[in-house]
């Protein structure tokens, strides 16, 4: 069967609009976690050495709207055939640890920065969830798909995350 493959990586923006949507803890989303420790000046570990292609959540929501209304229904170059099936990387255009995100909302929001500690993540990541330090990605392919130059980075994602609300 024709099928497209959405591989992505850490999606954010602002809170969903749903009662009990995506949370970190008792905040909506991490950006959102990251914006609450600067205001109250909590001391927050920040890992330097792990690194994502953050995406924003419309241009996910852009990217499956596009697959549905064009290349599932009619086709696309890349994944023309019947039994074919593409893979597509859905990230942004910035690889960026958890420190990158959390100076990015306080540069954005003019927060001081001194709350946020760089860190090393442990190997064996203190005993939460494995995951590869780094599965940040080539997205040019799906850039491409979609007519841009590149996907929206991290700068982009923080200011419509919190110039929205």
């Amino acid at each position: 069967p024709k099928s497209i493959i959405l591989r992505s990586s850490l999606i954010l923006g602002p809170p969903t609009p749903l009662k009990n949507g995506c949370k970190k803890g008792s905040f909506p989303s991490f950006l959102q976690f990251i914006h609450h420790r600067l205001e109250t000046g909590q001391s927050t570990d920040y890992f330097v050495n792990e690194f994502r292609s953050v995406v924003f959540v419309e241009d996910v929501i852009d990217s499956i709207r596009h697959f549905l209304n064009n290349s599932l229904g009619r086709g696309s170059e890349d994944a023309s055939a019947e039994d074919s099936s593409s893979v597509f990387n859905m990230g942004g255009s910035t690889r960026a640890s958890r420190v990158d995100m959390a100076m990015a909302v306080a540069n954005h929001l003019k927060l001081d920065p001194l709350s946020i500690n760089g860190v090393i993540r442990p190997e064996n990541n203190g005993g939460g969830v494995p995951s590869p330090p780094d599965i940040s990605m080539n997205v040019d392919k799906l850039a491409k798909e979609l007519g841009r130059d590149k996907m929206h980075g991290l700068t982009y994602i923080v200011a419509m995350t919190f110039d929205s609300l």
